[in-house]
């Protein structure tokens, strides 16, 4: 009866966490949108996490691989 009920607790524990990351992930992409600015290291992040695939500011597209050229330079 235990581990039912602690499964079932990991279960909504590990569905709420996705909600909450993939509505973070909604909302940087809307205020990157709205913003038209881009917070390189938060894009790379996300980049990474595989919530963001580009980032279009000024209507320049900017993807994984523009982000880490940027923080390249950034970090010499």
């Amino acid at each position: 009866m235990i581990l039912v009920e602690t499964m079932t607790a990991l279960v909504v524990l590990t569905i709420g966490i996705g909600f909450l990351e993939l509505n973070i992930a909604q909302t940087k992409q809307i205020l990157l949108a709205q913003n038209q600015r881009v917070d390189v290291y938060l894009a790379a992040r996300m980049m990474r996490l595989g919530r963001l695939e580009s980032v279009t500011v000024h209507d320049r597209e900017y993807t994984e691989w523009d982000v880490q050229a940027i923080l390249t330079k950034s970090s010499e």
